[in-house]
């Protein structure tokens, strides 16, 4: 049985790789401009405004759609390798973490402005 090193150094197509190295390019630089421009836009016109939870949700966003970003240019410069490293795989899962927990907050708190009984 091969290394996995191995294996995608001696020119493994990308069905080898886990993680995000194993997404086609396309599909990162997609997913990147889906979470990178809204954010940014976001982070930048509600700076001041909006309330904390709101700019969270939108920094983390932003967060998710850089690190989208970072892995569509190594997919681009072949380095699918450094991708597929357990410290990359693991910022990401952080990233899409921090994205997922800030959400379940923001609509949260929006469940508790709703239907709180006015005081």
């Amino acid at each position: 049985m091969m290394d996995f090193h191995a294996t995608t150094l001696a020119g493994a197509n990308m069905t080898t790789y886990r993680g995000f190295a194993s997404m086609p390019s396309p599909l990162l630089w997609i997913m990147a401009a889906f979470f990178l421009i809204p954010g940014l836009y976001d982070v930048v016109t509600g700076m001041r405004q909006d309330p904390l939870v709101d700019l969270m949700l939108h920094l983390t966003q932003l967060l998710v759609g850089l690190f989208l970003l970072y892995c569509a240019v190594q997919a681009y410069r072949d380095r699918r390798p450094d991708l597929a490293s357990s410290g990359t795989t693991l910022v990401g899962y952080a990233c899409f973490g921090m994205f997922g927990l800030s959400f379940v907050v923001k609509v949260s708190a929006s469940a508790v402005r709703l239907f709180a009984p006015a005081a």
